[in-house]
């Protein structure tokens, strides 16, 4: 079977393979920077935070003993001290097909959200990559992103219980990166919500 992931990462040519120091700048260009890639690669908001350890899924935990995200036998995943900003990535949802809901029209407006949320992911990840840095998906299939996308301003908590944006509303998916790319984080925002 044909792997699409493995293909791309021999795309990725990290500096150290090309014999060049990695990039380096301010925490503050690197946001500016990485904010840019990420509307320009397909995210309709970027927002970063810090890694909170007490928002991760029960079996995942950091340690400051690995180098890489990797699986114990018993079944916990240690993620590495360093890799400890989170950027959290927003994906608009169809605004005029999303009103259709709930149809088969609707339905294909929130599938895009987040097919949306999964490709500027993959891109954004191997810009990371390129950059000399690692970037890998949060571990845990329910490690909730709300409140890494809340601590990173994208928005605030709606009464529906999902992370409303000032900007499209419920109509967003957001996808959450663990790197270590040294960023300046943002904080949470009020826009007057009711």
């Amino acid at each position: 079977m044909f792997d699409i992931r493995a293909a791309v990462s021999k795309l990725i040519h990290p500096p150290d393979e090309l014999g060049v120091p990695r990039w380096k700048c301010t925490e503050e260009e690197a946001s500016a920077m990485v904010e840019a890639a990420g509307i320009h690669l397909g995210a309709s908001q970027v927002g970063f935070t810090a890694l909170n350890p007490q928002w991760l899924q029960a079996m995942v935990e950091i340690d400051p003993d690995v180098e890489e995200i990797k699986t114990t036998e018993d079944g916990r995943t240690l993620v590495p001290e360093k890799m400890k900003y989170v950027i959290v990535l927003g994906c608009q949802v169809p605004m005029a097909a999303q009103t259709r809901a709930p149809s088969q029209i609707g339905d294909a407006a929130d599938r895009s959200g987040y097919e949306n949320r999964q490709m500027a992911f993959e891109r954004m990840s191997n810009f990371i990559r390129g950059l000399g840095y690692r970037a890998a998906m949060m571990p845990g299939m329910m490690t909730p992103t709300i409140p890494f996308g809340l601590m990173a301003g994208l928005g605030e908590m709606g009464r529906m219980n999902r992370l409303v944006s000032p900007l499209y509303g419920g109509a967003i998916r957001v996808e959450t990166m663990l790197t270590d790319l040294p960023l300046a984080l943002d904080k949470p925002i009020d826009f007057g919500l009711q």
